[in-house]
C-alpha cells in the first residue's frame, strides 16, 4: 500500500535471539517495495520505535505506527468486515493468535452478528503462537474495545461463550519449530496442497486437530481461518533442503 501511494515506509525488525539477522522470503518481498528495514535487539524494540518516530517528525513527516493502540481500530474493523462476509454459520472457528489484531477483528464481527441476531451461534478458538493466555486476553479485550462500547460490553459479558484461547501449543516459544507441527505442515501440503507454516498456521492447525480430539467434537461445522504466511512456508522448506 505504501509503495502504491508513494508513502515512505520503515519496518522495524527484531533480530534473532543470538542478535543476528536471518534473510527470508518476507524480507525479499519487503525490499522489493523499497521499504527501509531497521533491525534492533528484541529488548530494544520500543526504544527503536520511539527513536524512528522522533526522527520522522524531525524530518517533517507525520509517522503512523500500525501497532499504536490509537490506530488499532482500523485493522480490527477491517477483519470484522471480513467476518461479516461469511454466509455459512459455523459452530467453531479456529485461528492462529499472535498480536491479536486478526483475532479481535473476528471477535468483533461475531459480536455484531450476535447482537443483530439476538443469539450467539459461533465460538472462536484461538491457538496462541506466542503469548500466554494470561498475557494475551487483556490485549484482545483492549482491541475489541476499539469497536465501541456496545461491542466491548457484549464481548465481556459473553466472553466464555464467544472465545477460547489455548496457549499449550506455543512449544518453546514464538518461532520455535515443533516436531508434531512439522508433521502437520507436511501432511496437509501432501494431502491437500495447502501451504501452512510452522510459526503460525501450522501450529494453529495442529492445535485445532488436538482440540477436536480432546473435546470429542463431532458433527459440527468447523472453519480453519488461514491467516496466510506463504513466505514462511517457503522459508521452512528452504531450511530443510
Amino acid at each position: 500500500m505504501c509503495y502504491s501511494k508513494n508513502i515512505p515506509c520503515k519496518i522495524i525488525s527484531p533480530l534473532d535471539d543470538d542478535d543476528t539477522f536471518t534473510p527470508s522470503f518476507n524480507n525479499s518481498l519487503v525490499k522489493m517495495t523499497g521499504a527501509e528495514i531497521i533491525t534492533c535487539k528484541k529488548s530494544e524494540a520500543k526504544k527503536t520505535i520511539d527513536s524512528v518516530k522522533k526522527s520522522c517528525r524531525n524530518s517533517g513527516l507525520k509517522p503512523y505506527f500500525v501497532y499504536d493502540i490509537k490506530n488499532i481500530a482500523a485493522p480490527v474493523k477491517a477483519f470484522s468486515k471480513d467476518f461479516s462476509k461469511i454466509k455459512t454459520c459455523f459452530d467453531d472457528i479456529f485461528i492462529a493468535t499472535g498480536t491479536g489484531i486478526t483475532t479481535s477483528g473476528i471477535l468483533a464481527g461475531m459480536v455484531k452478528k450476535s447482537i443483530k441476531e439476538g443469539m450467539i451461534r459461533t465460538s472462536l478458538i484461538g491457538i496462541s503462537v506466542a503469548r500466554s493466555t494470561e498475557r494475551e486476553m487483556p490485549v484482545i479485550s483492549s482491541y475489541v474495545k476499539t469497536q465501541g462500547r456496545a461491542v466491548s460490553d457484549f464481548y465481556e459479558d459473553n466472553r466464555e461463550k464467544l472465545f477460547v484461547l489455548r496457549d499449550d501449543f506455543v512449544g518453546k516459544g514464538y518461532g520455535s519449530i515443533e516436531e508434531d507441527v512439522e508433521k502437520t505442515v507436511r501432511e496437509i501440503y501432501l494431502r491437500f496442497g495447502i501451504a501452512l507454516d510452522p510459526t503460525y498456521t501450522g501450529k494453529a492447525f495442529y492445535g485445532m486437530k488436538k482440540y477436536i480430539e480432546e473435546n470429542g467434537l463431532r458433527g459440527k461445522k468447523i472453519l480453519f481461518w488461514h491467516t496466510g504466511g506463504s513466505p514462511l512456508f517457503f522459508d521452512y522448506f528452504e531450511q530443510k533442503r
